[in-house]
């Protein structure tokens, strides 16, 4: 139609991306932020989406998108069985970062789907149990726009989205 750009086939094949083409090994062993972050840089300005096969994917480093990227998953499993084959699950295990953050007006349109979130949590010990102070999972800052969040679980999470100054989120 009228105003339509013509793009290539390669340039619109760039705008989906798997992470396991970045590194991302699916044990849950190695820290995946660095894929993460590749994944969205290979995406380039028009943003795109990162697929995230079945298994885990352990983020232990920040990982900022200033562009609408959505982030889909193979959906999860519910209970002990929670990250079992078949699903994709985002484990974090140390505190003092926020794992994603969504930020900027370029940002807005991003979308998180299908996927669960799981905090490592301390095991309880005597009578006694202290959960650990993770940051938020998500901080969705300055988009002033909508940024959507789809089908996901939080397990042991203590903060898990937190937005300001972004319109909205879904």
């Amino acid at each position: 139609g009228s105003g339509a750009v013509a793009r290539s086939l390669l340039a619109r094949f760039d705008e989906n991306v798997e992470l396991s083409d970045f590194g991302w090994d699916k044990t849950g062993n190695t820290d995946c932020g660095p894929a993460l972050r590749a994944a969205g840089a290979k995406l380039g300005a028009r943003g795109g989406r990162i697929s995230i096969g079945a298994g885990k994917c352990w983020v232990n480093s920040p990982v900022e998108f200033t562009r609408a990227v959505e982030i889909e998953g193979q959906g999860y499993t519910e209970g002990p069985g929670m990250g079992s084959p078949g699903g994709t699950q985002i484990l974090i295990s140390r505190a003092g970062f926020v794992p994603f953050t969504f930020s900027g007006v370029n940002a807005r349109g991003a979308t998180v789907r299908n996927l669960a979130v799981r905090q490592i949590q301390p095991n309880l010990t005597g009578t006694t149990w202290v959960p650990t102070d993770y940051d938020y999972v998500f901080k969705v800052l300055g988009t002033l726009g909508i940024v959507t969040f789809d089908n996901i679980l939080f397990q042991g999470v203590t903060r898990g989205i937190y937005a300001n100054n972004s319109g909205r989120l879904h």
